[in-house]
């Protein structure tokens, strides 16, 4: 039987359809190698914006990282002139105890802070002092407790541990007060006893003296034979009118 041409149907063998399929690829492949001057102008400008922001992107985040840097070292610049106008306060503080207190106030001792340049700085100190009384000397004493007093309140500002150590010492200065003045009153006291005593001592010799005076006087008159006491030669008498 014969089939004619319009009526028999197309067969696509897989043969057949690879082989399109390569053609249209190669005409697809064809297409990406020749693209138009506009499209390639679009793609440039395209990368040129990409490229563009990425540096910009990176300017900024350069900027931001700058901005820090600078905030960073002035924050530490100002935390270095802090720490060093500490020091210079603290140690002038502890001089002036240690000056004023002398032979009664020890060496200074600090705490120390280290800044952001590796430098230590003292940020803390104190000084022993002595508050004690001087056993048997109130006199000695008093004049401790006024130099101790002294010295706590030597610094421009005192804290409330020096102005504590200033009570304790003005405490010690009233007791030392109250001591010199029980010691002279005792003193005093002697001294009104010996007096005493002395003019006792003296009036007894006086009386005594009296005594053996008029003893002689009595016992030994001697008359002119006019109604007259003539003395002896180294005789005292007393005269009678």
């Amino acid at each position: 039987m014969i089939i004619s041409p319009q009526t028999n149907p197309i067969l696509f063998s897989p043969t057949l359809s690879h082989d399109a399929g390569s053609a249209f690829n190669e005409q697809q492949s064809g297409r990406r190698q020749s693209i138009p001057p506009v499209q390639k102008a679009v793609a440039s400008e395209r990368s040129t914006d990409k490229s563009a922001g990425e540096d910009s992107e990176r300017a900024a985040k350069q900027k931001t990282s700058n901005k820090v840097e600078v905030l960073e070292n002035q924050r530490d610049q100002a935390t270095i002139e802090a720490l060093k106008s500490r020091d210079r306060e603290v140690r002038a503080h502890e001089a002036a105890h240690a000056a004023v207190g002398g032979q009664f106030a020890g060496a200074p001792t600090y705490t120390f802070q280290r800044g952001p340049n590796g430098v230590s700085y003292a940020v803390g100190g104190e000084v022993s002092i002595s508050t004690s009384e001087i056993a048997g000397d109130p006199e000695a004493t008093l004049q401790k407790a006024l130099q101790v007093q002294r010295a706590a309140l030597a610094p421009a500002e005192p804290s409330a541990q020096d102005r504590k150590v200033a009570g304790q010492a003005a405490q010690m200065a009233v007791q030392a007060r109250i001591d010199i003045a029980e010691l002279e009153a005792e003193g005093l006291g002697e001294t009104r006893i010996n007096k005493s005593q002395d003019h006792a001592e003296t009036s007894d010799m006086a009386g005594s003296s009296d005594s053996d005076e008029d003893n002689l006087d009595r016992s030994k008159p001697v008359g002119n034979g006019q109604g007259q006491l003539v003395p002896e030669p180294g005789q005292l008498i007393d005269l009678l009118v």
